[in-house]
């Protein structure tokens, strides 16, 4: 399972596939992956302690794993741009 936050104050959301969680960031306007970190990332419109939870997770929630390298690839290359 998916799990999503955006910033500190979103609640998380659980996604079956990694393909609909992108679709939800992009939804959300989350803008590009700037940083990589535990279990998230920064993006252009959120960094820092607002930064986007995105990892792998039990039913509950909790962190099983970040995303491997061609699941963290195929985020990287299908977020949007996000013009302000």
């Amino acid at each position: 399972m998916i799990w999503v936050r955006i910033g500190d104050a979103g609640d998380y959301e659980d996604f079956d596939c990694l393909e609909d969680a992108v679709c939800y960031l992009n939804e959300l306007d989350v803008g590009q992956v700037t940083r990589w970190r535990n279990a998230g990332v920064d993006t252009d419109n959120f960094w820092g302690n607002d930064y986007v939870s995105l990892y792998r997770g039990d039913a509950e929630g909790n962190l099983l794993s970040n995303l491997l390298p061609d699941e963290r690839v195929l985020v990287e290359d299908n977020l949007e741009l996000v013009l302000n």
